[in-house]
């Protein structure tokens, strides 16, 4: 069983920096293989992560399409709005 947690810090309103930590009760592989494990996980991710459009997190919820599985993100987009954060946001 393992488990990762990202901790994300704006840089500025388009890019962050990040730092994740994994908790494995894997002990049958070395730490090169959990690196390695690591690396396949955010080296799929991050070509997805660096292409999207926009940049920064619309709040209008019509500029995206919307499923019933984006309820927590349409909530904290609406969140922000009512809040008038404009870091990050367009």
């Amino acid at each position: 069983m393992s488990s990762i947690a990202l901790f994300i810090c704006p840089v500025d309103p388009e890019r962050s920096r990040v730092w994740f930590r994994l908790a494995t009760a894997d002990f049958a592989r070395d730490d090169a293989q959990l690196r390695a494990f690591q690396d396949t996980i955010f080296l799929q991710d991050k070509p997805v992560l660096e292409s999207q459009q926009p940049k920064r997190l619309p709040l209008d919820l019509r500029a995206e399409l919307h499923t019933a599985a984006d309820k927590a993100s349409s909530f904290y987009r609406r969140h922000l709005e009512a809040r008038g954060i404009t870091f990050g946001v367009c």
